[in-house]
């Protein structure tokens, strides 16, 4: 546990919230964007508050945290992150590109002042409530859009798409079937949400679970409806996970499903109703089959943006092609940029020119080791994950041992098998390296060094 003073406690309770409402943004705000005033948006100035609010904090702490595996580590990732950033401006790499990078990371700096004041059981448990409702509020929006375009001739579908990328939250796109891939980038926030709600369950009475199993259901609905595949896997990866520590609880997780396909289905009669048949489940049936898992590569947010001729509709077979498309392309040449400056990479910003403009790709892992090499690579993952190697290390060393659900433990587990279902999408997806996936690693880092803290480690 670390210090918190008297003098301060207001202070760290004031930075606690703060650290709350900063979770819900990411969990359902996407790149932030969803509020702006003028050039400052609502996730810009909720990490102002948050760093300048929890620095008491910090300086409090400093003792403690220069002796806290995960403080070293973010500290010498977010130095050499700084070291990449001059080697981009000095290879001539665009500077808003550069910064781009930067700004994208900055999260990291709010790692001591998360741990610092949220070192604590309720904080944390707060903190998970905190991403399960927002994941919550995010799938019914999802459900929500399903149903206001059905029948729609188009216009509907035109203005919430529009509206949707002028905030850079994601897009639509009209499916083959006719309904249409509602993709949100927070909608990472589901499948951590679904692995929290089954750790709430086994806090909860069993009288008093029933408005999890609602939400829980809601979630999974809306996970199906972004008809990501990375999305989809990375939920069963998370689910495998927790099945091989705890299988002892198979009961709960057979109920889990039960409760979710339920109301699934229940929304799949409402659905059939309006859009004249079972769309949904011939989609899901599509994107998993895997004669077509070649072609039909993930459509992300970039590929999905309104038509120039006005009526907002996409065409995702020639979307997909022009994806997968570019991805190959994309592989060609990072594998050489790679191979340019394997050690120390090519600077923050690096691009490929010839294909893009935007200074990323969809291979988050890649895309480091072409910016930041085989060092920067090295720091990431001890970064990103050092906590979840020591939990499955003890998890390991102490396998068949039995915890209780209100245990930290338990609850460690939950965090980290949802953080690594993130990181596998991560592979096709930069959701580890922006405030969404950092935001993820504070919560699950500071669970783990403060229950090895509560155990003397």
């Amino acid at each position: 546990m670390y210090i918190v003073s008297t003098k301060q406690s207001k202070l760290d309770s004031f930075a606690r919230i703060l650290l709350l409402v900063y979770l819900a943004e990411c969990t359902v705000g996407s790149s932030g964007k969803l509020i702006s005033f003028g050039p400052v948006s609502i996730r810009m100035l909720l990490f102002g508050l948050c760093f300048v609010t929890t620095l008491p904090a910090v300086f409090q702490n400093m003792k403690k945290l220069v002796k806290n595996n995960q403080v070293i580590v973010t500290v010498a990732l977010g130095v050499y992150w700084l070291i990449c950033a001059l080697i981009g401006f000095k290879t001539g790499n665009q500077p808003a590109l550069v910064w781009a990078d930067v700004t994208g990371m900055m999260g990291l700096a709010l790692v001591p002042g998360f741990i610092s004041v949220m070192s604590s059981g309720e904080a944390i448990r707060k903190a998970m409530n905190v991403i399960f409702i927002g994941a919550t509020a995010l799938a019914a929006v999802c459900i929500v859009i399903h149903f206001a375009v059905a029948g729609d001739d188009m216009t509907r579908f035109h203005h919430i798409n529009i509206w949707i990328n002028e905030r850079s939250l994601g897009g639509l796109a009209r499916l083959t079937s006719g309904i249409d891939r509602i993709y949100l980038k927070s909608q990472i926030f589901l499948q951590v949400g679904i692995l929290y709600g089954v750790w709430l369950l086994g806090n909860k009475a069993p009288g008093k679970r029933l408005w999890v199993y609602l939400a829980m259901g809601i979630q999974f609905c809306g996970w199906v409806l972004s008809y990501t595949r990375g999305f989809w896997l990375g939920l069963l990866i998370s689910a495998l996970i927790i099945f091989v520590m705890n299988p002892r609880e198979w009961k709960l997780y057979l109920k889990a499903s039960g409760a979710m396909l339920s109301i699934f289905c229940v929304f799949l009669l409402m659905s059939s109703s309006l859009y004249g048949g079972s769309k949904v489940v011939s989609e899901i049936v599509d994107r998993t089959d895997s004669s077509l898992l070649a072609q039909k590569e993930d459509v992300q947010t970039e590929q999905i943006a309104p038509d120039t001729d006005g009526d907002g509709s996409v065409s995702i077979e020639e979307a997909n092609t022009a994806a997968s498309k570019l991805r190959g392309q994309s592989l060609k040449l990072i594998y050489e940029r790679i191979g340019d400056h394997p050690v120390f990479g090519n600077g923050l910003g690096e691009n490929l020119d010839e294909i893009r403009s935007d200074g990323k790709i969809e291979y988050m892992y890649l895309d480091l080791m072409m910016k930041t090499g085989f060092v920067g690579l090295v720091l990431f993952v001890l970064t990103f994950f050092g906590a979840a190697a020591q939990h499955l290390i003890w998890e390991i060393r102490h396998r068949g041992e039995k915890k209780e659900w209100d245990s930290p433990r338990m609850r460690d587990r939950y965090l980290v098998a949802a953080f690594l279902g993130v990181a596998l999408t991560s592979w096709f997806n930069p959701f580890l390296t922006n405030p969404m996936g950092i935001s993820l690693l504070m919560l699950t880092s500071t669970a783990v060094y403060t229950t090895n803290k509560l155990a003397g480690k």
